[in-house]
């Protein structure tokens, strides 16, 4: 074959394999968030998913801060500031998460004293603070503190609300630093 030839060959097909590669492109950007689909430990456990991620997922799956793990069937939720804790209930519509410390120690209030939401997207409304006018049994307190979960709230986030009733999911786009709304692929039957 020619040179010439080759050079008109290779100028036809040009825009078409360029387009391939564009489509391609953006297929696998579609693609990864197919990991983000909702999620959980165990049966028990809450159900997972956007701003939360687990950290088996990539990280456009979620918010920098949600990021949750799973030991045992249950879900674990590590604050850098305060430690690990148990992930009972997540209530997206609330935008709320309710824990308990994990570390089930002597002195449970410590926990509790230490624990530290400044460098976190969270908040909390509400402190228990204790008087007691009767002396208690250190055991009872123990209990009553290990059993008390903790509310936290995070900020409701725009767009996934109607994003999720439209039967789609959230991600986050890392380029945008944004949350976009996922279009879930729905397979064909054979």
């Amino acid at each position: 074959m020619s040179l010439v030839m080759s050079l008109i060959i290779l100028f036809l097909f040009l825009p078409y394999t360029c387009t391939l590669a564009k489509a391609s492109a953006e297929d696998n950007k579609t693609d990864k968030y197919e990991f983000c689909q909702p999620t959980r430990c165990s049966n028990k456990s809450p159900r997972i998913r956007y701003p939360f991620r687990l950290k088996t997922q990539p990280t456009s799956c979620g918010l920098e801060g949600f990021e949750l793990s799973c030991s045992s069937d249950k879900t674990i939720w590590h604050l850098p500031s305060s430690g690990d804790y148990y992930v009972h209930k997540i209530s997206y519509p609330d935008s709320s998460i309710t824990i308990t410390d994990v570390n089930e120690t002597a002195c449970p209030f410590q926990s509790l004293i230490s624990f530290n939401l400044t460098h976190s997207k969270f908040f909390t409304e509400s402190y228990a603070l204790c008087n007691c006018t009767e002396k208690a049994a250190a055991e009872d307190i123990a209990t009553t503190a290990r059993a008390t979960p903790v509310l936290l709230g995070w900020e409701a986030l725009d767009g996934c609300y109607d994003c999720e009733n439209s039967g789609n999911y959230c991600g986050f786009n890392t380029t945008s630093n944004s949350t976009i709304c996922v279009a879930v692929k729905h397979q064909k039957r054979k």
